[in-house]
């Protein structure tokens, strides 16, 4: 079984990484970016998208600052849930996804 987290933080450019050492070995790293994925290149250009909207909260001249952003915050939260949900559904059972994305900040 691999096991993958799910979740963002700015400036990472991904938000898959490797939760055990199966994961790791398999991907060769532990950040993984969606083309290492073996997914649709339609899934992949919308993780992608995701990661691109996801920095867009952050005040990159001041980074302390909460984002101004909440109603946008739950379009993007819902968005992320959708991707999750596409991306076990075309992973399927030989991986196991935690979804680390309810603690984002936001």
């Amino acid at each position: 079984m691999y096991q993958l987290r799910f979740g963002f933080e700015f400036g990472a450019g991904v938000c898959f990484w490797s939760a055990n050492e199966a994961a790791e070995q398999y991907f060769q790293n532990y950040p993984i970016t969606s083309h290492q994925l073996p997914v649709s290149k339609t899934l992949q250009k919308r993780i992608e998208f995701l990661l691109s909207w996801y920095d867009t909260f952050l005040d990159w001249d001041h980074p302390p600052d909460l984002s101004q952003w909440t109603d946008e915050a739950d379009q993007f939260c819902t968005a992320a849930q959708e991707v999750l949900l596409l991306s076990r559904q075309q992973l399927g059972t030989p991986f196991e996804i935690v979804d680390a994305s309810q603690t984002l900040r936001l």
